[in-house]
């Protein structure tokens, strides 16, 4: 989505209203450019093994008493709390030979970002408030290769339909001139698009003093193409990618004599492209996370459920936040 800050465009929007064609052409690129962010950004942010985004932020400087910026911060703890999303899986069939598993699923996503601004001159109690949404209904299948006993190779391709909806609340003295340049081009319009996923995986499973070990690699590609739009700037191809590593330790457990349950960790890296990099703060960033799970059977609608903590360091979203698990 767009977490960069639009009243950055202010100078160029008073210079193209001042009839400057550099101006003009300049906030137009800018416009294509947050467009594409918005997607790519969603995409990334849809993806609950790149970002987890929980019911409850939090700070981790002010639990451990430390000060350390990379860690968290009061403006990431706001801007974590101002992003709701969610994630609807679905999966539609699977089918297993000796070594091979093929599967078809969906997923229903909803991304939103509210953001206070103060565009006007005069600085008051509430600021414009900027709404960033995109829904997505994506449907997708891939194969999962197990090479032996510990090595296996996955192949995805997921299509996604995207819509992209900005809109703005002017609550300060904001300058027609400028509403007019920013309406329809920054904010207040709406956008389509189909994007493209590819995804190839590999993982290496073992198991050690009881628990269930895997070190993984994911890479994954973004490939958009605009469907409805009504302003030319928007018309964008977005070409992102991002790679995942992660290390996951699963160790069963028996809280309260009760089977099916498991503590589970994980540790990832995330390396982004250059345009997710600059939405995220970061070429790269950290996750750890811990948490409690538990498993039902398989034909249960829920097939399992928790609740976790989960840490991120390094981006723009660096913070803690309590996270539940569900997996239909």
């Amino acid at each position: 989505m767009r977490l960069t800050n639009i009243s950055l465009f202010l100078p160029l929007a008073i210079g193209s209203g001042a009839a400057s064609a550099d101006a003009f052409d300049e906030l137009n690129q800018l416009a294509g450019k947050n467009v594409e962010s918005a997607f790519a950004t969603a995409s990334l942010l849809s993806d609950n093994d790149v970002v987890k985004l929980g019911f409850f932020n939090f700070n981790p400087n002010d639990v451990i008493g430390t000060n350390n910026d990379a860690l968290g911060s009061a403006d990431a703890t706001s801007l974590r709390s101002g992003i709701d999303q969610f994630n609807f899986p679905l999966n539609i069939t699977s089918h297993r030979t000796a070594d091979l598993k093929w599967r078809l699923g969906g997923r229903a996503s909803y991304v939103n970002i509210e953001q206070e601004l103060f565009l006007g001159d005069e600085v008051g109690d509430r600021g414009d408030e900027l709404s960033d949404r995109v829904i997505s209904l994506s449907l997708g299948g891939g194969v999962t290769y197990d090479i032996n006993e510990h090595w296996q190779a996955s192949a995805d391709l997921n299509v996604a339909w995207m819509k992209y909806r900005s809109r703005i609340d002017y609550r300060t003295d904001v300058d027609q001139q400028i509403r007019d340049v920013f309406d329809g081009l920054l904010v207040n319009f709406d956008v389509e698009m189909l994007m493209l996923e590819p995804v190839a995986s590999l993982k290496y499973s073992w198991q050690s003093f009881g628990a269930d070990f895997s070190i993984s690699g994911d890479f994954h590609y973004l490939h958009g193409f605009t469907l409805d739009n009504e302003n030319p700037a928007h018309n964008v191809e977005p070409n992102e990618w991002y790679v995942i590593g992660s290390l996951n330790v699963s160790q069963p457990v028996t809280f309260f004599d009760v089977d099916g349950q498991s503590m589970k960790y994980r540790f990832s890296r995330v390396e982004l492209s250059n345009l997710l990099a600059e939405q995220m703060g970061s070429g790269h960033y950290y996750e750890a996370e811990v948490g409690w799970v538990k498993q039902r059977d398989e034909d249960a609608y829920i097939k399992e459920y928790g609740v976790g903590v989960n840490f991120n360091y390094g981006s723009i979203l660096k913070g803690g936040t309590l996270v539940l698990y569900y997996t239909f």
